[in-house]
């Protein structure tokens, strides 16, 4: 079974002061597929980092874009299976990049 997507949204950094439309997302559903839709890359500035990390036992997060000719990594969603596990993406103004996992 999964759930509607839900918007995720970038890290907060310094530089962000004033940007209220950034805010960190719970993505939990305890124990069902949650997919996570992160914005076009080509509309937020380069070098936006976003976490994403499932605490739920049994849980699942797919990531996808909502610019579905976007690709994260070379692929077009990403998948995090396990509790705990987490992705750390990088935002390039074209794409995603996944600059670190576990």
């Amino acid at each position: 079974m999964t759930t509607p997507s839900r918007i995720v949204t970038p890290e907060r950094r310094a530089d962000d002061v004033g940007d209220t439309a950034l805010r960190p997302q719970l993505l939990s559903e305890f124990g069902l597929t949650v997919t996570g839709t992160l914005p076009d890359p080509g509309t937020i500035p380069a070098g936006k980092l976003f976490t994403v990390k499932i605490l739920d036992v049994g849980g699942s997060i797919k990531l996808v874009c909502a610019n579905v000719t976007v690709t994260i990594d070379g692929g077009l969603n990403y998948f995090l299976n396990n509790q705990y596990a987490f992705v750390r993406l990088l935002a390039n103004g074209s794409t995603y990049n996944v600059v670190g996992a576990g």
